[in-house]
């Protein structure tokens, strides 16, 4: 049994964790609220996925981090479409999840839109 450790609760990340769960994988989802789908197989976790050093710690003992998390389109419409200075979801800049799956020596699966 892998240790997968899921960001987002939408659509993407709530049909991820909850097939990774009924394979009986072990499934952390970390959501802002601590919401997303109720299963026995899944433990639920408040905290922000742009807060690098809380996500890497949550990631210890991870197999793989999976970013199904996307900023809100209000925030999307504001931002610049190209990375700044190399702090974006895609590349591991500093406060995204790539950058705690680069500190916790795991694998990193972006399923989440350009920021």
């Amino acid at each position: 049994m892998s240790f997968h450790v899921v960001t987002g609760a939408g659509f993407t990340g709530t049909a991820t964790v909850l097939r990774l769960a009924e394979s009986r994988e072990r499934v952390r989802l970390v959501t802002l609220r601590g919401s997303g789908p109720e299963h026995p197989g899944i433990e639920r976790i408040a905290a922000d996925a742009t807060d690098a050093d809380a996500l890497a710690a949550l990631t210890e003992g991870a197999t793989v981090l999976i970013n199904c998390a996307a900023p809100a389109w209000a925030s999307r419409r504001r931002r610049s479409t190209r990375c700044s200075r190399g702090r974006c979801a895609r590349c591991g800049g500093d406060g995204r999840p790539a950058d705690a799956g680069v500190r916790a020596s795991i694998r990193y699966v972006n399923f989440a839109p350009d920021a």
